[in-house]
């Protein structure tokens, strides 16, 4: 059985994204009014979704870092359910729930995809905030392009590009705050780690003594 293991620094991989997150898209808005306001009579304002979005992958890494991977898929399966229950609900959409639920679980797969790919895999660690952005905006720029054609509405190149763009920014600030925390993280894991070697070293000094 996987042991779970929550040390006070893991907390940092799901606040971090979502305080950087924040910071970031009152910047970007002008304001925290503007931040904090929702466009038309049906909507969510910017804060809510960089909330919803940020939280998910801060969530995601939480959990690879804390906990079995069966808390991962239990996280994947029903961050959807709750989001696309909530969509309904604010935004009055008429489609079927599960087409929607469809539709957020395979952006939710493919976010996770992502950050195994770029924050997990090691592999690419100087170029991982920049990559994470990229691949994530990308992905969320289809997903609306997918979740339009679901709701019958209209789309066309222009939409999709300042899609992707505010998408990048905003995967942009999510991992950079991501970054900072992995980065906290494991140097306190090493150091942590030689602190122990260390110690077993002293023991066996003393009783070779």
């Amino acid at each position: 059985m996987e042991r779970i293991k929550i040390m006070p620094r893991h907390i940092l991989l799901l606040a971090l994204p979502v305080l950087v997150a924040t910071v970031g898209g009152i910047l970007s808005s002008g304001s925290l009014e503007t931040f904090m306001s929702v466009t038309g009579a049906r909507g969510i304002s910017p804060a809510q979704f960089f909330f919803g979005i940020s939280l998910f992958v801060g969530l995601l890494a939480f959990s690879w870092r804390c906990f079995p991977k069966n808390a991962l898929i239990a996280i994947i399966l029903f961050y959807p359910l709750v989001s696309s229950i909530l969509m309904t609900k604010v935004l009055m959409i008429r489609a079927s729930l599960f087409l929607i639920y469809g539709v957020n679980l395979v952006f939710c797969i493919g976010i996770a995809g992502v950050l195994w790919l770029t924050f997990f895999s090691r592999k690419i660690v100087r170029i991982r905030t920049a990559a994470f952005a990229a691949l994530s905006g990308l992905l969320q720029a289809l997903y609306f392009q997918l979740l339009y054609a679901v709701i019958s509405h209209a789309y066309n190149q222009a939409t999709f590009i300042n899609n992707f763009m505010s998408a990048f920014f905003l995967f942009i600030f999510i991992g950079f705050g991501l970054s900072v925390a992995d980065v906290i993280v494991i140097r306190q894991e090493v150091e942590e780690e030689k602190r122990e070697r260390y110690k077993h070293i002293d023991e066996d000094d003393d009783d070779l003594g």
